[in-house]
């Protein structure tokens, strides 16, 4: 995996250099602008994951991904945000322009670590298993899976605005409860795309109850939280477009003959 890791500040570069060497397979370019970040990039268009600092000279962190988002070759180039503005208008910002993840500083190992790790797991999930597949391991024919698909698609899209509208510790546990349950019902149905979007909402739910930093008074979140969440509900939204889409090519398909077997559906788009 080749990340290319963009801070100005001299100590920050280095801290997220010597966190990220030491995992196997990570490739390291770090740059300290965000000019040169863009320079890179162009010139070698193959990275697999961006860092960036959001408040860097010259072209910030935030102007430096509205480029990418709006240039074909890295409008899905993933892309974690890092800096030390935890308002919700910053937050909000990141995700307008689709970053994956939004880090604030100062810098936990652990977080970062996590969050790299997450896009692996991310990219190197497709969106379907092959139905027939799930149909042959669960006893079910396609017309049930559909059906079962189709159920599975209303409550990731109920789970996903009810997030959002989270805002206490108890809201949060509860969604993390819920997104395990969703998390074992799409693995069940071979719906691995989204189910890779429910264990990343449940890692981050579940990083929120072992540290009190990301709750003020009276336990009510703070919006570092949110870009974590909210990250997960845009790509969780674009999942559960993808299911209806494999679920409707299903149901149109033409009928085959009941000794033929059942091809293996997949989406890739």
């Amino acid at each position: 995996m080749k990340i290319l890791i963009a801070e100005d500040d001299a100590v920050s570069r280095m801290l997220l250099t010597s966190m990220l060497k030491k995992e196997r397979g990570y490739e390291l370019v770090a740059v300290n602008d965000g000019q040169a970040a863009w320079f890179e990039l162009e010139r070698n268009p193959g990275f697999d994951l961006a860092i960036i600092d959001v408040m860097m000279p010259g072209l910030s962190g935030f102007e430096l991904l509205e480029r990418l988002r709006h240039d074909a070759r890295f409008t899905n180039l993933p892309v974690i945000l890092c800096s030390a503005l935890n308002d919700r208008v910053s937050v909000t910002q990141a995700m307008a322009l689709k970053a994956t993840h939004y880090i604030v500083k100062p810098f936990a190992r652990a977080v970062v670590l996590e969050k790299v790790r997450s896009v692996v797991l991310l990219d190197s999930a497709s969106v379907l298993d092959g139905v027939d597949a799930t149909c042959a391991r669960l006893g079910i024919d396609v017309t049930m899976w559909r059906s079962l698909a189709d159920e599975l698609a209303s409550a990731a899209f109920q789970w996903s605005g009810d997030a959002q509208r989270a805002t206490t510790r108890q809201d949060f546990k509860a969604r993390c409860m819920q997104a395990n349950a969703l998390k074992g019902a799409s693995v069940n149905l071979g719906v691995v795309g989204l189910a890779a979007q429910f264990g990343a909402a449940e890692v981050a739910l579940a990083n929120s109850e072992e540290g009190s930093a990301v709750f003020g008074d009276n336990y009510v979140v703070q919006p570092g939280l949110h870009s974590d969440i909210a990250g997960c509900v845009e790509r969780m939204q674009d999942e559960i477009g993808k299911l209806k889409k494999a679920a409707a090519a299903i149901a149109t398909a033409p009928v085959v003959a009941d000794s033929a077997e059942l091809m293996p559906v997949r989406v890739n788009g």
